[in-house]
């Protein structure tokens, strides 16, 4: 019972102290979807909806707002692709700058970083110009490879500090087995890195599934390729701004990353941690 008090003073406690105020604006938003027309702006406020309605929900899936389903259906796939490629080339670039020995290498990884140094603003016209001029402005295709060039800096030293952390040794008992390196990568290295996969999936994703500014500019006016993010900003018109359907749909854009990360929060704490210090 003496242990039970400590762990809730020492932990518990502290941990509600800090989370809860956290969590707040999360359910604001929910409760706030929730609520009949017109509650949202009662005084004083209601802390739950006197009549809970899913009429916002319906709303943003139908009628005039039906193209926020195809939004949601564009995000999954361009987010999922992001995350898909940022992984692929993360264990190649990791494997290569944390085993192989070749000129350049620290200069290469340093040059990765180097990239994360310019703002948003200072690549966003460029960007717009080169997919214009190659015909492909206003595609997925130059949203998902815009987002990869974003990920894979990060994703890729993330992988390598993993990477580190495992002894070569057993790579080498596999060579000496008859097995070549990719083989070794595959069959012994990649089983080990399954929490840094995942952390490095989850930091692309949902990189990819909130960015704005990006897919704001890249993707047009076509309504097929149009973002959560983007598609969100059609709540907000001229003469005001439906609260209820825009609560409803940040809700609906909060839940795919929310359920990835509880479902993956293992793989992505043993990820980030492990990689972080050497030995």
């Amino acid at each position: 019972m003496r242990k039970l008090s400590r762990a809730i003073l020492t932990f518990y406690l502290p941990l509600a102290l800090v989370g809860l105020p956290m969590l707040f604006p999360l359910y604001w938003l929910v409760i706030s979807a929730l609520k009949s027309p017109g509650e949202d702006f009662s005084i004083p406020p209601t802390w739950f909806p006197r009549q809970p309605t899913l009429h916002a929900f319906r709303a943003i899936f139908s009628g005039q707002n039906a193209a926020f389903a195809q939004a949601l259906v564009t995000s999954l796939m361009v987010a999922g692709a992001t995350a898909l490629l940022a992984v692929m080339v993360a264990i190649c670039g990791g494997y290569a700058l944390a085993r192989l020995q070749f000129r350049l290498r620290h200069l290469g990884g340093l040059a990765l970083l180097f990239t994360q140094l310019f703002p948003v603003a200072a690549i966003l016209i460029p960007l717009y110009l080169f997919w214009a001029r190659i015909g492909l402005h206003g595609s997925c295709v130059a949203l998902i490879i815009t987002y990869l060039a974003q990920a894979v800096p990060v994703t890729t030293w993330l992988m390598k500090g993993y990477i580190e952390t495992i002894p070569v040794e057993m790579e080498q008992q596999a060579w000496i087995d008859g097995a070549n390196r990719f083989q070794a990568l595959v069959y012994v290295l990649l089983p080990l890195i399954g929490p840094a996969v995942g952390a490095t999936a989850i930091l692309a994703f949902v990189g990819a599934w909130n960015e704005f500014v990006f897919a704001l500019a890249l993707t047009g006016t076509d309504p097929r390729t149009k973002t959560l993010p983007v598609a969100m900003v059609d709540f907000m018109g001229q003469h005001g701004v439906q609260w209820d359907c825009l609560m409803a749909a940040a809700t609906v854009a909060t839940l795919p990353a929310v359920v990835l990360f509880f479902c993956a929060q293992r793989f992505f704490q043993r990820g980030l941690t492990a990689g972080a210090v050497k030995g």
